[in-house]
């Protein structure tokens, strides 16, 4: 029986590149140990399908454990190994859980006991390879890339703020990211992540300027996600144009409201973060109205339309979908007009600026230019009267 496993982790060390049998039992062989377990790449195992959630989760952390032994041993045993990197990666993806108990497997995967002591040594453990892949000259491209781009986003998240603020920090790394690794799925993500942010702290124009950086870069499919992301900031330079016949009746044209500052509120009945904000934007209409502050709603309710419905069928439920949307703007004592197509997600403005959130609050000043794409909260009172000079 020993001679077929020393036989099959040979051959397995062929087929993975590993050209000198008389290697077997060492290194090559205990990377291929590592493979054949499925713990490099960690995959999920095909004992955890069809089983509850506690033995599922039982059966997990047995791997995760599995593979910081294995993996210790491997780091450890084969200090000179450029393959050692690999491992280090996934340990420090799939630590262990360090469970020591817990009533409630089954309901909430928290709600457990954890070997906090024995989980801090680990971190600490992890955090001296992680740190040492930093300055070693053997950690292999493909590697030192998903290294660097998890650091990248983990210092991304520590940056952000009690306010969801972004800071600048992150730039000159991320800027250096998208050089170093042209071809990397992962700028856009870290791109994505930290322009989630930054908005919320920066006015549209610096928020160009910084979608505008990346546009010049290397990738390009963070480039094409880029240009997509500046037809909103174009509304930095270029004024919006908008005009349309709202669905109470009312006709808007938004350049008759040059000379006032305009909120144009992206959001939907059944968004309840839109909900939320209701009342913050409510407050703030009643008191700036008077001094030049408007607001338009565009909704992306969802009249459920199909490409099988015949006219009337289409009429009907964009008359049953406007209604459900004028009987909540009453209920709530939404003043102001409410544009409606009844496509939600695939709302025309909504897709024509390449908006990607709800809600979604874009303020003008007075000459209809984009100051903030992020005008919620505090920010919406803030912005409003520095542009009314209150």
């Amino acid at each position: 029986m020993k001679k077929i496993r020393w036989l099959g982790r040979l051959v397995w060390g062929v087929l993975l590149g590993c050209t000198s049998p008389a290697l077997a039992g060492s290194a090559d062989a205990d990377w291929v140990a590592l493979q054949t377990a499925g713990l490099v790449p960690f995959t999920l195992g095909a004992d955890t399908v069809g089983v509850s959630a506690r033995e599922r989760l039982d059966r997990d952390e047995r791997r995760r454990q599995r593979l910081r032994e294995l993996g210790a041993a491997f780091c450890e045993s084969h200090p000179k190994d450029p393959r050692r990197w690999s491992v280090v990666w996934w340990m420090w993806n799939r630590p262990p859980l360090f469970i020591a108990g817990g009533p409630n497997f089954d309901r909430d995967r928290n709600d457990v006991v954890r070997d906090e002591a024995g989980a801090m040594a680990w971190k600490a453990r992890l955090g001296e390879w992680v740190a040492a892949q930093a300055v070693a000259t053997d950690v292999p491209a493909a590697v030192r890339e998903l290294f660097e781009g998890r650091l990248i986003s983990e210092s991304i998240v520590r940056a952000i703020g009690p306010v969801f603020a972004q800071p600048d920090a992150d730039l000159p790394r991320l800027t250096a990211f998208d050089a170093h690794y042209p071809r990397s799925g992962k700028t856009l993500e870290l791109v994505e992540q930290f322009m989630n942010y930054y908005p919320r702290a920066h006015s549209a124009r610096e928020s160009a300027r910084v979608w505008q950086r990346f546009a010049a870069g290397p990738n390009e499919v963070l480039v094409a996600k880029v240009r997509e992301r500046l037809r909103l900031y174009e509304l930095v330079v270029h004024p919006l144009e908008l005009q349309f016949m709202a669905a109470d009746g009312r006709a808007v044209d938004l350049g008759r409201l040059r000379g006032k500052v305009v909120l144009i509120d992206f959001w939907a009945t059944w968004c309840h973060p839109c909900i939320e904000e209701i009342p913050n934007v409510l407050a703030n209409y009643q008191r700036y109205h008077a001094q030049g502050f408007e607001v338009i709603g565009i909704t992306l309710e969802n009249a459920h339309l199909a490409p099988t419905d015949t006219p009337e069928q289409s009429a009907a439920k964009l008359a049953k979908a406007r209604k459900a949307l004028l009987d909540f703007a009453k209920a709530h004592a939404l003043p102001w007009p409410q544009y409606f197509d009844g496509k939600g997600w695939k709302n025309d403005l909504f897709t024509a600026y390449a908006v990607q959130e709800l809600p979604a609050a874009l303020l003008l000043d007075q000459e209809g230019r984009l100051v903030s794409a992020h005008a919620r909260g505090t920010v919406l009172e803030r912005e409003v009267r520095k542009l009314l000079k209150l």
